[in-house]
């Protein structure tokens, strides 16, 4: 990071916005848009952010549940960028904030590797990254009028809400297609 950005001009976060996050060249759309919904109530990144400023060592600590544990993952702040320019290769934040960055990198190395993070469900992200129950609804099994009542009710609820999608969504839905 210190590289990345000039002058070592850069904090860990300042607030989370969900305008944050940008995806980068790799399938990994579910993962951020998990991130953007919690990005939503960002007091509860709190829970996952151990290091809470930007650490002269470039070590950070991130606190995920895997299988159910909580489990502290220490990262560094070296991040895949193109050679030819120093350009994002993966997710990032335009804001001279590294959340995202270290956010992704934490998930690639609980998976194995960047690549084993291509493609996948938001509830993956999410039983990883909260403490809150997941749950699933896929639409073909409900009416319009009973999913948009599901959506109504968990947002009401205050409950981090994401979508996905395959190729078929009708145009008209204003979803994009293939994608979360």
């Amino acid at each position: 990071a210190k590289d990345i950005f000039k002058h070592n001009q850069f904090k860990l976060f300042g607030t989370f916005d969900i305008e944050d996050i940008n995806q980068g060249e790799i399938g990994n759309c579910y993962f951020l848009s998990t991130i953007s919904a919690i990005a939503e109530f960002g007091d509860r990144f709190k829970e996952i952010f151990i290091s809470k400023n930007k650490a002269e060592n470039g070590c950070y600590e991130i606190r995920l549940l895997i299988n159910g544990v909580p489990k502290i993952i220490i990262l560094d702040d070296y991040f895949p960028v193109k050679r030819k320019n120093v350009n994002w290769h993966l997710a990032h934040c335009e804001q001279k904030e590294i959340w995202v960055n270290l956010l992704e990198k934490a998930w690639a190395k609980v998976n194995g590797s960047y690549a084993s993070t291509l493609a996948g469900l938001p509830s993956e992200a999410f039983s990883v990254l909260t403490e809150a129950p997941c749950f699933s609804y896929f639409n073909r099994k409900y009416s319009v009028d009973e999913m948009w009542e599901i959506i109504l009710e968990a947002d009401k609820a205050e409950y981090i809400i994401c979508t996905n999608s395959k190729g078929d969504v009708p145009e008209m839905t204003g979803i994009v297609r293939g994608h979360a």
